[in-house]
């Protein structure tokens, strides 16, 4: 089988090339060829292909040989060369292999060519071989200093006498020292170690390793100081390097930066000191039970409460070593076993919460202890959780004292007692404060509905009067036209005349014909006053609501607007104008009575603030209504005298008032918000300014 070969012809004469090709063909060569005869042709080919071997002519006109090696050389490449040339001699050969050439072949001089190139070949693939070796060599070392940087730990190694002769990058970060900087240097130099507490310098642990001939560690409290001062915990080993042949070679140091663990470790230690000073100074008693209801730990309360001084030692102890409950010199078998423990409520609540698995909270025990010479009850709070320890199951049980409490508890009882009897004469009270508010405007209302009623009524009357009197003048008529009547039929027709002319009379006398024509006018008069009598007792009966006292039905503020002006006209008309500007607004469901007792309140409130001004004109009180998708609005606005700005957090406060003393009870503004914020789930809001006037917001919800 031929062997491949790629060979670079540096010639002028392609024949030439072909010659060495065949006979290359009949050394057993694969050949793969390629002829430059230029220098850019042979710089293209080098760049482009990779060639075994180049066979150069001495000269091609101006382009030498030499300057191919110059060329070779400078592109960093070791390609063989062979110069094959017509030229003889000793001197043309030496220039040749000087210059850099593998060999110097004379042309047609097939024998010794073959024999250099197998040299050539030979030697190539010796020196690959070695550049490969030493290559893997430089690899395997790279890897192995890339792992030593890549692990987390410091590695350092020394030479038998315990110089540096390398460091990681972690040991250059934690001792400051860069490799460069700390080969050749003493391991205590570098990796200079201290003991926290006493600040002397720790044991040299390649010579702790060379004495004991072991790997060996450090003392748990040790620091490493870097370069800089920077102190750090640091865990290690070193441990020593042997070989085969030279024995104890030096040593390998392998630390690691526990500073963050030392640390954590620290506020582990911090924090159970303060777990165990919190719950030795917890206000309450706490105990830790294991599964047999037996004590594993107690702080300090649990033996307060009991009246006893702490045992030194609680571990092993049973409740009833803390607690000295009246059996304790029956209690042969130890607390918990004997016969009257079985009905002791502490000791059945400790047994439940240590075998139960779930938390107990607020377990109330009454227990009788010997304290003081003398047994005494104590109410004990009992409190369980269940937690694991060591894989084991223990339960902590926090114990309260709550004797006070239940003292409190009962003499809260009878003060509560007391109370409520308090409250219901409250509530009375308030009731009939609340009913005189309603007498008191119902006292307004009815001299209003007295006013009202009093001239429709009046000139009613005066016209009842009147028609009267006409109906008397009318019958003396009718009995005249009557009597005619009678007349003509027994007389002659010549009394006939006389008997009209006197009717006629009679009728001029009595004025029939402006009766006739005034009994329309007293007809229509009393009419009208009629119906306002009607109107009045109307709108007072819905104003009034007096069947829906108590019952939530369908309601229409507008309406309930325009009656109460009805009922509150007489109050209003002598003191302000209304202006009332009513929108579309939807039915509500609400006690209408309630409602209109506060539109009864706020309105004859903006009447009394305008009086109070003492203003000639007439005030102006403004009553509109409008509605959003959830609620409807009543503002009532007057021009009255206002509200002080420090009174305004009080208005509706029960039996606050700004009036003179018997002119208001106080309560109109309070129940008003009673009813619209705690009966109809609203809101009454106030706006004020002294001087200028008042605005009054009611909001109420469309949907009950």
């Amino acid at each position: 089988m031929n062997k491949s070969i790629r060979v670079l012809f540096i010639s002028g004469s392609g024949e030439d090339v072909e010659n060495i090709q065949s006979e290359m063909w009949n050394w057993g060569f694969s050949v793969v060829s390629e002829r430059v005869s230029t220098y850019e042709e042979l710089r293209t080919e080098l760049k482009t292909r990779v060639w075994d071997l180049i066979i150069s002519d001495y000269a091609i006109g101006q382009f030498y040989f030499t300057e191919a090696i110059s060329l070779i050389s400078g592109m960093d490449n070791k390609l063989p060369l062979i110069v094959v040339s017509d030229y003889k001699g000793e001197e043309c050969m030496l220039e040749a292999i000087e210059k850099g050439c593998s060999d110097y072949i004379l042309k047609n001089d097939f024998k010794r060519l073959r024999l250099s190139i197998n040299r050539i070949l030979k030697e190539s693939a010796v020196c690959s071989g070695h550049e490969k070796m030493m290559m893997e060599c430089f690899e395997d070392n790279k890897r192995l200093l890339d792992t030593l940087d890549s692990i987390g730990d410091g590695v350092i190694i020394t030479d038998k006498k315990g110089n540096i002769i390398m460091l990681n990058k972690v040991s250059q970060a934690c001792t400051g020292w860069m490799q460069q900087e700390a080969l050749g240097k003493p391991l205590s130099s570098v990796f200079r170690i201290i003991d926290k507490t006493s600040r002397l310098p720790a044991e040299n642990l390649q010579d702790k390793v060379l004495m004991q001939g072991k790997a060996t560690g450090l003392k748990s409290n040790t620091v490493l100081v870097s370069k800089d001062c920077t102190e750090r915990y640091v865990s290690a080993n070193c441990a020593p390097i042997i070989t085969e042949y030279n024995g104890f070679a030096g040593a390998i140091l392998i630390f690691r930066d526990i500073t963050r663990i030392k640390r954590i470790e620290d506020e582990i230690i911090n924090e159970q000191r303060n777990l165990t000073a919190m719950f030795d100074a917890a206000p309450v008693g706490m105990l830790l039970f294991d599964q047999n209801a037996a004590i594993r730990k107690a702080n300090s309360t649990i033996y307060y409460i009991a009246g006893k001084e702490p045992f030194k030692q609680s571990d092993n102890k049973r409740i009833g070593d803390i607690f000295k409950c009246p059996n304790r010199n029956n209690c042969a078998e130890g607390c918990g076993y004997c016969r009257e423990c079985v009905s002791c409520g502490l000791n059945i609540a400790l047994q439940k919460a240590c075998s139960s698995d779930k938390i107990i909270i607020n377990s109330d025990v009454q227990h009788t202890v010997f304290m003081n010479e003398d047994n005494m009850k104590l109410w004990l709070r009992i409190n369980s959780v269940p937690i694991i320890i060591d894989t084991e199951q223990h339960t902590l049980v926090i114990i309260d004292d709550i004797t006070g409490l239940k003292q409190l508890q009962e003499e809260l009882k009878g003060s509560n007692e007391e109370l409520q009897n308090a409250l219901i004469e409250l509530q009375r009270t308030q009731n009939h404060l609340i009913q005189q508010e309603k007498l008191a405007g119902i006292g307004q209302l009815a001299a209003g509905v007295a006013h009202e009623i009093n001239n429709p009524l009046g000139f009613v009357m005066s016209n009842f009067e009147t028609s009267k009197n006409y109906f008397e003048k009318y019958k003396r008529i009718l009995d005249a036209y009557r009597y005619l009547k009678d007349e003509l039929l027994n007389l002659g027709d010549k009394n006939i005349e006389i008997k009209i002319s006197d009717i006629n009379d009679l009728e001029r006398k009595e004025n029939m014909q402006f009766i006739t024509e005034d009994l329309e006018d007293l007809f229509k008069d009393s009419k009208e006053g009629l119906e306002r009598i009607g109107k009045i007792i109307t709108g007072l009966r819905l104003f009034s609501r007096v069947d829906q006292q108590n019952d939530i039905a369908e309601y229409d503020l507008n309406e309930g607007i325009q009656n109460t002006l009805i009922v509150v006209n007489n109050e209003i008309k002598y003191y302000a104008a209304v202006e009332e500007n009513l929108q579309n607004i939807p039915i509500i469901q609400a006690n209408g009575g309630q409602i209109n007792q506060v539109l009864l309140n706020l309105i004859v409130n903006a009447v009394h603030a305008i009086k109070s001004k003492g203003i000639e004109e007439m005030g102006l009180i403004k009553i509109s209504t409008s509605c959003d998708d959830k609620f409807i609005y009543c503002c009532i606005e007057d021009n009255g005298e206002g509200i002080a700005e420090d009174n305004l957090n009080k208005i509706f406060d029960p039996f606050f008032t700004t009036k003179s003393i018997g002119k208001g009870t106080g309560l109109g503004l309070s129940i008003s918000y009673d009813i619209i914020v705690n009966k109809h789930d609203g809101e009454l809001q106030v706006k004020s300014t002294q001087g200028v006037g008042s605005s009054f917001i009611i909001k109420i919800p469309i949907h009950e």
